[in-house]
């Protein structure tokens, strides 16, 4: 693994492009479903990642996006841009974990009282009251490359971005996807979610 420094407009190198690929152009996204996912808050694995983040003080902003041959993970420092490769037949496995979300429902508030009537949860919580609390777990992206391991967590708002970005047709056989929401409140009401994710 390699990090490379990008040139100012972000664009990928000739020498990244030639590891990994071109990048997908919009119309190509759109038609093979192939996205990214941002706002990504490194936690553990590779040395030399940890090192870099211990260099530039935590002030890091990391974007996952895919390429033709692999992928790219940007790394935004407060000065510079940087990216780091990876070719496609070395991924190994793809974690991707979903903490509960935290519900907290007040006695005889009007959340408390859909939710108790069996009224899908996304238009339960817009009737949340100062005394009801949602928070949602975050999700956890665990990417096994080659001999690197890198840990990274997203806020809980982004996991149907992490399915989608993750779920993808050249992933598929080495996905794995690990849901841990709760589906009650702390009051004990079964939460009826809806056809949402």
């Amino acid at each position: 693994m390699r990090v490379f420094e990008l040139r100012t407009d972000g664009q990928l190198t000739k020498s990244i492009t030639d590891e990994i690929g071109d990048e997908y152009s919009i119309k190509e996204r759109f038609k093979e479903k192939v996205f990214g996912v941002g706002q990504l808050r490194y936690v553990s694995g590779s040395p030399i990642l940890n090192d870099f983040y211990e260099r530039h003080n935590q002030s890091i902003k990391a974007h996952f996006d895919w390429t033709k041959k692999g992928a790219v993970i940007r790394l935004r420092t407060l000065n510079n841009l940087f990216a780091i490769g990876l070719k496609d037949d070395l991924f190994r496995c793809i974690r991707l974990k979903k903490n509960p979300d935290y519900v907290y429902a007040a006695l005889f508030s009007p959340f408390w009282i859909l939710l108790k009537l069996g009224t899908p949860f996304q238009i339960a919580k817009w009737f949340v009251v100062l005394s009801g609390k949602l928070r949602k777990g975050n999700c956890e992206i665990t990417i096994e490359h080659q001999n690197d391991i890198f840990s990274f967590v997203v806020s809980g708002d982004l996991w149907t971005d992490c399915l989608q970005t993750f779920n993808i047709e050249r992933t598929k056989n080495m996905l794995l996807i690990e849901d841990k929401r709760t589906w009650r409140t702390d009051d004990g009401i079964r939460i009826n979610r809806g056809r949402c994710k």
